[in-house]
């Protein structure tokens, strides 16, 4: 049931646009920003690719398809003249219902309650530090995490094959999290930012554990009342 909500979400638009589409150039145009509307979103959904704008990712498709949908009928209006009034009650008419139903179910009713689980705690991806440096190798990962008190936290535990000291690993660890990942770390390798953009703001925490030939990466997600 999930995955159908799922593709529903994803590929309805573009298959309304495709019954309502009379025209070769702006029918093709926007089904090509439609496809990737529903690849970007796919993408963000399945671990494609990571962007701290999920939660504006997942919020900004149905309007955007929407609006992408208007201004091709729009477009299609001023090329070929309004459409029959007769066809509003086959194919296109059909699709124009199912917008409305998309609009409301995945708009106006989802949107709210995806959100409210904006607040709440979660687990972390390890992908926050994999894949690692080179010269630097994975010797444990907790991807389930574990959650009390308005936080979940999950981690890995990193050495080196050419036996590097924890404080070397840790350095270099450092090094990537800052330069590549945008953490900003503080003198005990520790920090927190946003987990989102603008939409989710629930405070994402790591720090880095030093052991004599590893170091531990924690990683703690809060939620908004504890962040």
């Amino acid at each position: 049931m999930i995955v159908v909500v799922e593709l529903l979400f994803a590929l309805m638009p573009l298959a309304c646009w495709l019954a309502l589409a009379r025209t070769p150039v702006v029918g093709t145009l926007v089904g090509l920003l439609l496809t990737g509307c529903a690849v970007l979103v796919t993408g963000v959904h399945e671990d494609w690719f990571t962007t701290r704008a999920k939660a504006e990712v997942y919020v900004g498709l149905a309007p955007a398809a929407l609006l992408l949908i208007a201004a091709g009928a729009l477009a299609e209006r001023g090329l070929r003249g309004p459409r029959a009034k007769r066809v509003y009650s086959g194919r296109s008419g059909g699709a124009w219902v199912a917008l409305a139903a998309y609009l409301v179910f995945f708009g106006l009713l989802g949107t709210p309650v995806y959100l409210m689980f904006t607040h709440d705690s979660f687990v972390p991806s390890t992908d926050e530090v994999l894949p690692l440096p080179s010269g630097l190798t994975l010797l444990s990962k907790d991807d389930n995490g574990v959650c009390g008190s308005g936080t979940c936290s999950s981690g890995v535990e990193v050495g080196s094959p050419s036996g590097l000291s924890g404080d070397e690993i840790a350095g270099r660890l450092r090094t990537t999290l800052t330069n590549d990942r945008g953490w900003h770390l503080d003198r005990d390798n520790s920090g927190c930012r946003p987990n989102g953009w603008l939409l989710d703001r629930r405070r994402l925490c790591l720090s880095l554990t030093v052991h004599d030939r590893s170091v531990d990466v924690l990683l703690a997600g809060a939620d908004t009342y504890h962040g």
